[in-house]
C-alpha cells in the first residue's frame, strides 16, 4: 500500500503506515486473526481507526464504494462470502479480494482496481487454492458494484521498452 499510496498527497509514508498497521493490528487481535502475516486483504475496513487512515487519503467519496462492496453487513462481497460457505466464508475471500482492490487505488479519481498479481498476494496463503482465489475473484468483478481487476497483456506481448 506504502508503494502505491506514495504520489497521494495525503499519505505520510511512515507515520500513515504507522497509523494503519497499529489500526489493523488492534482489530485483527479482537477478531482472533491467527494467519502468520498480515496481507492487504486483511486490513479491517470495518475498523473505524483503519477505515478512516484509507480515507484520510482516498477521500470521503470513496466511503461510497467501501460501504455497497465492502463494509456494511450487507455489501455485496461480505454477502458473497456468506452464500459461498467452505473456504470462502472461512477465510472472508470475497471481502479480502475487495479490500485488496480497494487498498490499491492511485490516484483519488481512479476505480477500486487491482492487478491479479497484487489480488493473489493480497490474500494468497498456502491453504488456499489459486483456482478458488481466482474463481471468487472473476466471480466479484462482475457482482461488486466499483471493484476492477486491471488487465494487462502478458509479458510477452507488450511493446518493447
Amino acid at each position: 500500500m506504502t508503494n502505491r499510496w506514495s504520489s497521494l498527497s495525503g499519505w505520510q509514508r511512515t507515520r500513515g503506515a504507522l497509523r494503519l498497521l497499529s489500526h489493523t493490528v488492534k482489530a485483527l487481535s479482537r477478531q482472533g486473526h491467527d494467519a502468520p502475516l498480515i496481507h492487504v486483504g486483511d486490513v479491517p475496513l470495518v475498523d473505524p481507526g483503519a477505515r478512516g487512515e484509507v480515507l484520510k487519503v482516498a477521500g470521503d467519496s470513496y466511503k461510497a464504494a467501501l460501504n455497497a462492496d465492502v463494509i456494511r453487513p450487507d455489501a455485496k462481497a461480505p454477502e458473497y462470502d456468506r452464500s459461498r460457505g467452505g473456504q470462502v466464508e472461512a477465510f472472508h475471500l470475497a471481502t479480502a479480494l475487495a479490500t485488496t482492490a480497494s487498498s490499491t487505488r492511485t490516484a483519488p479519481t481512479e476505480c477500486l482496481g487491482a492487478s491479479v498479481p497484487q489480488m493473489l498476494v493480497g490474500v494468497g496463503r498456502p491453504s488456499l487454492s489459486r483456482g478458488l482465489i481466482d474463481n471468487v475473484r472473476d466471480t466479484l468483478e462482475s457482482l461488486l458494484w466499483y471493484m476492477r481487476l486491471e488487465r494487462s497483456l502478458p509479458l510477452h506481448h507488450q511493446a518493447p521498452t
